[in-house]
């Protein structure tokens, strides 16, 4: 619903941030990585390359993601940002860390091929 009404510009009661002294550890309701696709194999134009979305879907409490390529910090954004990278050939790792420290890992296969 978060992401619906941000995106349609609909004003709505938003929960307070969480309080920085509680010590609870954040399990449920990680990020859900909406771009690329899990387990998918994409194929980019070798000559002119497009890049790829990072999307995600996060929890109503969430403020910012932090998206990491193959282990390495890529960038961080706004919770429902999109944001966009051009990958390396071969396996690619992409992780997603929300402000709470809860992370989603999924794996893509990129080819360049020429077109």
């Amino acid at each position: 619903m978060k992401e619906y009404y941000e995106t349609n510009h609909i004003v709505y009661e938003k929960i307070p941030p969480h309080n920085p002294q509680c010590e609870k550890v954040f399990r449920e309701g990680g990020p859900v990585v909406m771009s690329p696709s899990n387990g998918s194999e994409y194929l980019i134009n070798r000559k002119d390359p497009e890049p790829l979305q990072l999307r995600c879907r996060v929890s109503n409490d969430v403020g910012k993601v932090y998206w990491y390529i193959n282990d390495k910090f890529y960038k961080a954004g706004e919770a429902g940002s999109r944001e966009f990278f051009v990958p390396d050939e071969g396996p690619v790792k992409i992780s997603c860390t929300d402000d709470k420290g809860r992370n989603k890992n999924i794996w893509i296969r990129v080819r360049y091929v020429n077109l």
